[in-house]
């Protein structure tokens, strides 16, 4: 999920992505206008290959002009289709240039 201020402007439900109790992931964001996009994001299991394609992809014209800070935020639902929010334990956050 992506939001400005209060607003959600994007979301992008994994389908084919499964979540191992036990396992690792790496969240890539990445801001930039040179590219025509304002905002990319994916997901992938550490231990595994990077994704070649961002997962998200937000446009400058899809986020809202007012000021007013932003997130991105991950969430999980069960499998079985309950719908039902589950936890996410986030143990280390690293903020870093790509390249």
């Amino acid at each position: 999920m992506v939001h400005r201020g209060e607003v959600l402007v994007a979301e992008q439900q994994l389908d084919d992505m499964t979540l191992e109790p036990s396992a690792t992931y790496t969240l890539a964001v990445s801001t930039s206008e040179d590219d025509g996009s304002a905002l990319t994001a994916k997901l992938w299991e550490t231990a595994g290959k990077e994704p070649s394609d961002w997962q998200l992809t937000v446009t400058p014209d899809e986020i809202p002009s007012d000021p007013g800070s932003g997130a991105v935020g991950l969430t999980a639902t069960r499998a079985d289709g309950a719908g039902e929010l589950v936890g996410i334990v986030i143990e280390e956050i690293i903020a870093s240039p790509r390249g």
